[in-house]
């Protein structure tokens, strides 16, 4: 279907813009030159959120009405739950509205009469919907009286045990608070949801209160219990998780972010299509050029607008933004648009995930849509409009670009830079596996996007939280999200961390959890040394066939996640200088080790079971010796570039330990013609951040829709993961070679790799400062900082002289064939000459 512009525009250049919602202009590569990929990238841009005034209402429920960790649903599905609060008003205000946020259906009555009767929409996703109504003919000077049931609750599921998270996820909270300003407007609030109220729960609807009695002042309802708080509604950053608090945005002077993150303004970089029907629409030019243009903004409805669709307009930011859409007024009037977030156009126009939203602007005011990750706005005017500006209010955790990379090949140098801003995107309220699904914390996109984390930004405060947060919810007493793999790449993860940071405080801190987390683990190893799960336990591997269920796949799979995580924690438990418990599990990594080799091996084909990902599994765990890498290679990995019908699929998250294991068997070079084509396919087709799933034989006209991941199709499917964010890790790791052998980098393996590249030069950040290097064939240049030991590996046979700054030196034997080593121990800048 194609709109057409019918409507008098001033300026004649853009009747360009009416393009048709079905163009595709979205698969197109993005042109925006790498450094302004991120528009936050520069830390000392952006801004500290400001209130107007502080938020005082407080989420509230029934007292033992909440969810449990081993009861994850609503308890009775005809329950209905009552509130009441009486309050005293010294005189009405000329403007009043009150402000309910609750799940599910809402009935509303004050002063014995009904101000809304609600039924839920559920065709948006789970989550809380503020109901502004204007209230001053109701009120009275003294004592009133507000009442509230809420049924059908429209909550979301969530991965975690924790009782209060199940609450606010599951829907079990209402706010509210009565302002003394018309709708929109911020004032300090007469009356909160806070502890003075009273709330019941009916398991039997039928014994539900007569709400015109109960909504009065001279009803008896000292009988009813006082409510429970379950606290402020940004006083968690566990509100913000899961989309639940999408709806907030309705709640002026809401703001849903913790104190540590930071904004910034973005504008649309073109207007990709308009529909006005026979509407006039004026000045879009201010729209993308605010700083050209002081006119406003405008659409003016015709008398015939009530019988055709309303006049809208999509935009384009230009690359997937964390964040969320404002609107200014210029208005004397109210203004009421509707609006759908895309991180594709055709998820704004066809099925945005968070629904199509109603925004209500106050005049001469702002309001906000909801956060989320987008790149395409769709907006619909409701009413005549006059906008001073529409642009993104964007959310981002400050960082510094420390790291970096840079080569000869262009693809290479944007995929690098793609994975660092998809990983800094997901950096919100903690570390989160994308910023539009799920908005949650989960170990293994961890252990992947914690890794680049570690290579560009240095960043530990929001490391160390998620790490934290991810192991208290059970105490180590369950599998981490409630996957036992996950719980293996949480070790990884930590072990990983600490090797970059070398944090010995916040690492003690982990080992208690640490120690019940591996014996919780061990209660799924069988007899025999195997993985052996207990039953109803959760699995996942990897989306793609056979390994995100309990198969022989999976299982084996998950076994070598074990086994890795059994050799990390043995060092982990060595650092933290529990020498008994770092044997116990050194041995057990070894058993473990040896057993999965000797079960789990094809003894004819040296290979581990039937996927890329079990056998770059078993590589990396140990289980798989240099004596199977020829095999492994030949029979496995050198078919990973295959992209016929009958070729296995993988994600782009777990290609990132395919890439790491097609690297320790030799082939750095092939790894890196797979992640050029794999996630450089991405990119060609109009990636500008890394997807939840890719394989090069689904749909490329409109690539979002035939994404798979997550047992969905299209696009529910998240385009800014950071699981797959893993090849800038591996850019830094393997073809610069700088790894952290030591905690935080008292010792370092340096071994660049040109895999074919003429050259390759970057950074990588250290507690003790920057690492950078240049390699070419033959010269490698290096700053090493002080406090770093370094064993740099060069590729020379011995026959070859080698010189450090002019000078011969005598180097060693390296445990790679092929390779010399050279040790530096002092902070300088060195230049190492092979001849």
């Amino acid at each position: 279907m194609r709109f057409l512009l019918r409507c008098a525009l001033r300026t004649s250049a853009l009747s360009a813009l009416v393009l048709g919602l079905g163009s595709s202009l979205w698969a197109q590569p993005s042109t925006i030159p790498i450094r302004q990929l991120d528009p936050a990238r520069n830390p000392a841009r952006l801004k500290p959120f400001t209130r107007a005034l502080p938020v005082t209402a407080q989420y509230i429920w029934t007292q033992g009405g909440a969810q449990t960790p081993a009861r994850n649903t609503i308890r009775a599905e005809n329950a209905q739950w009552e509130f009441r609060r009486v309050f005293t008003l010294a005189k009405v205000p000329r403007h009043a509205t009150l402000y309910v946020a609750a799940s599910g259906d809402v009935s509303i009555w004050l002063n014995g009469e009904r101000l809304l009767g609600y039924f839920d929409n559920r065709t948006l996703p789970p989550g809380y919907t503020v109901h502004a109504l204007p209230v001053a003919a109701v009120l009275r000077a003294g004592r009133n009286a507000l009442a509230l049931r809420v049924d059908h609750l429209h909550g979301a599921h969530h991965s975690t045990t924790d009782a209060l998270i199940l609450q606010y996820v599951g829907g079990r909270a209402i706010a509210v608070k009565l302002v003394p300003a018309a709708r929109g407007e911020q004032a300090a609030p007469l009356m909160v949801s806070d502890t003075k109220w009273r709330g019941r729960m009916m398991d039997d609807a039928a014994a539900a209160g007569n709400m015109a009695a109960i909504s009065t002042a001279r009803y008896n309802g000292t009988a009813w219990p006082a409510v429970s708080s379950i606290g402020g509604i940004e006083s968690n950053i566990d509100f913000y998780q899961w989309n639940a608090d999408a709806g907030m945005y309705a709640w002026p002077g809401y703001v849903g972010a913790s104190p540590f993150l930071r904004q910034y303004t973005l504008d649309p970089v073109r207007i990709v299509n308009v529909y006005a029907g026979s509407a006039t629409v004026s000045n879009m030019e201010r729209l993308t050029h605010p700083a050209q243009d002081s006119s406003a903004f405008t659409v003016r409805l015709s008398p015939h607008s009530a019988s055709e669709l309303s006049p809208a307009l999509m935009l384009d930011f230009g690359r997937e933004v964390a964040g969320r859409i404002r609107l200014r007024s210029d208005s004397n009037k109210p203004i009421l648009v509707s609006t759908s977030y895309g991180e594709s156009e055709g998820e704004a126009l066809h099925q945005p995930f968070l629904g199509v939203r109603t925004i209500y602007i106050p005049p001469h005011g702002e309001a906000y849509g909801p956060k989320s990750g987008f790149r395409y706005v769709r907006i619909r005017f409701l009413t005549n409009a006059r906008l001073a500006a529409i642009n993104v209010d964007g959310i981002a955790y400050p960082v510094e670009y420390k790291g970096s990379f840079a080569s000869p090949d262009a693809m290479l140098n944007r995929i690098w830079a793609t994975g660092a801003y998809t990983a800094h995107l997901c950096m919100q309220d903690d570390i989160w596996d994308g910023v539009k699904r799920d908005r949650a914390r989960w170990a293994g996109d961890l252990d992947v996007s914690g890794r680049v984390i570690n290579d560009v930004f240095a960043g530990r405060a929001l490391m160390e939280d998620t790490y934290a947060r991810l192991i208290e919810e059970t105490g180590g007493t369950r599998a981490v999200n409630g996957i036992d793999g996950y719980s293996a790449l949480w070790i990884d993860g930590l072990a990983a961390f600490y090797r970059h940071t070398g944090d010995h405080v916040f690492l003690l801190r982990m080992h208690g959890d640490l120690l019940a987390l591996l014996r919780t683990m061990n209660r799924d190893i069988g007899p025999n040394g195997l993985f052996a799960p207990l039953p109803h336990e959760h699995f996942f591997v990897d989306w793609s066939p056979g390994l995100s269920a309990n198969t022989p796949e999976a299982r084996r799979a998950t076994d070598f996640e074990y086994v890795l995580a059994y050799k990390e924690a043995a060092w982990l438990l060595g650092q933290m200088g529990d020498r008994s418990a770092a044997a116990q599990y050194a041995a057990r990594y070894r058993d473990l080790r040896d057993k999965a080799r000797m079960l789990l091996m094809n003894p004819v084909t040296h290979t581990f079971g039937a996927t890329w990902q079990t056998n770059a599994m078993a590589v990396l765990s140990g289980v798989a010796t240099p004596a199977d890498y020829a095999a492994l290679w030949n029979r496995v990995f050198s078919n990973i570039d295959d992209v016929t019908p009958s070729s296995p699929r993988i994600t782009p998250y777990y290609g990132y330990y395919v890439l790491e294991a097609m690297s320790k068997i030799g082939h750095s070079a092939q790894a890196l013609r797979w992640l050029s084509d794999f996630w450089g396919g991405m990119i060609d087709e109009g990636a500008t951040s890394f997807w939840e799933a890719y394989d090069p034989r689904w749909t490329k006209r409109h690539p979002h829709t035939g994404l798979e991941a997550d047992g969905v199709t299209g696009y529910y499917v998240s385009l800014a993961h950071g699981w797959s964010a893993g090849p800038t890790a591996w850019l830094s790791d393997e073809l610069l070679g700088v790894r952290p052998t030591g905690a935080g980098f008292r010792t370092v393996t340096i071994e660049p790799e040109l895999a074919g590249l003429p050259w390759i030069e970057g950074s990588v950040p250290t507690p003790h400062g920057i690492i950078h290097l240049r390699a070419e064939k033959g010269r490698i240049a290096l700053d090493l900082p002080s406090g770093v030991d370094a064993t740099v590996l060069v590729r020379a046979s011995g026959a070859e002289a080698m010189r450090v700054n002019g000078a011969p030196v005598r180097s060693g034997l390296a445990p790679v064939a092929g390779y010399r080593s050279i040790q530096i121990d002092r902070a300088g800048q060195y230049e190492i000459v092979t001849r």
